[in-house]
């Protein structure tokens, strides 16, 4: 008990704040459409705006800051590399004050009965910001995967998804989509057409899996995704994955009904984006309130893999289910 005085210090957290560049990029190696990452949500604080179809990679990148502001790069060469043979991939151009923007999309072989081999070793390397020194970070992404081992299926409020063996890390992330449906004009021929109004959180999550990751499970709900944690055994039949927010469908002001669609997302990750994404989340969980003191700290308080900086570098594979209409 005399000792104890002893292990208390006082922290001064006038210090704790410390000018950095912070830089989020994952690549994305699917090639079919593109959909905003987590990590890409959270930053635009919307939920984005995806299109079909793209080879773009985005990168995000500013000054972090004291009060929550985005202090923006006035200019940089941002560069991708592969980090094997030592061979530029690709080179980002700045389109707005924070995101830059490449085309390139990973190669992979396509083998026999849906399994694809990735085997990615990149390196992202950004010079030429006026008072700073390089910044470099890497991620690699090798595995099998097989993009027809899930089904999902819909029986009593629940979405099945079958599977074959998965390597892990893998996350489910749902999401659901508000459109607006545009009937046609007085004509039973003319089909309606339907328009892409965002993205919306899902709020309520659930699963009875035995092998997702617990770490932010909090009051019968996933908060944010399921993240699976091992590799299952071939005698697990399915999982069982519940969203529990159904929205109804509402008409707007000009009469054009408003409706919602759900995606599951399997999502392979690097296990640079693994750690990000359960450190990320496990802060947001903590602070994520807008009158936090502690918000301006959030690059500081989780997983980074960027020298010189700090944010995230990693890659991903995502394996699209189909859609359920609410």
């Amino acid at each position: 008990m005399i000792l104890l005085p002893s292990c208390v210090r006082e922290v001064d957290l006038s210090t704790a704040y410390q000018k950095k560049v912070v830089v989020y990029c994952v690549i994305h190696t699917y090639g079919g459409e593109y959909w905003p990452s987590l990590v890409e949500r959270w930053i635009n604080k919307t939920y984005g705006v995806y299109s079909e179809y793209s080879p773009v990679q985005r990168l995000y990148m500013f000054y972090n800051s004291p009060n929550g502001t985005k202090e923006f790069i006035p200019q940089a060469t941002v560069r991708l590399w592969n980090d094997e043979t030592n061979e530029i991939l690709a080179e980002f151009s700045r389109v707005s004050d924070d995101e830059w923007q490449a085309e390139y999309l990973p190669s992979y072989v396509q083998g026999t009965g849906g399994i694809n081999e990735y085997d990615l070793h990149l390196r992202l390397e950004v010079t030429d910001i006026p008072g700073e020194d390089p910044i470099v970070a890497v991620t690699s992404f090798e595995k099998q995967i097989n993009t027809k081992a899930w089904e999902l299926h819909l029986d009593m409020g629940n979405y099945y998804i079958q599977k074959e063996s998965v390597s892990s890390p893998v996350w489910i992330l749902p999401e659901m989509i508000e459109y607006r449906v545009f009937p046609g004009p007085g004509r039973m021929d003319v089909s309606p057409k339907t328009e892409y109004v965002r993205h919306v959180p899902v709020r309520v999550l659930q699963s009875n899996y035995g092998y997702a990751d617990l770490f932010n499970y909090s009051d019968d709900s996933f908060l944010y995704g399921v993240r699976i944690s091992s590799t299952n055994r071939e005698s697990d039949a399915h999982i069982s994955v519940r969203v529990g927010d159904k929205r109804d469908a509402y008409y707007d002001d000009m009469g054009n009904e408003i409706n919602y669609l759900s995606h599951f997302h399997l999502t392979y990750v690097s296990q640079e984006y693994d750690k990000y994404l359960r450190d990320a989340i496990v802060y947001r969980i903590r602070h994520d309130n807008e009158s936090d003191p502690l918000k301006h700290l959030y690059e500081d308080q989780v997983y980074s893999n960027i020298e010189g900086g700090a944010g995230l570098f990693g890659a991903e594979v995502v394996i699209f289910e189909p859609v359920i209409q609410y």
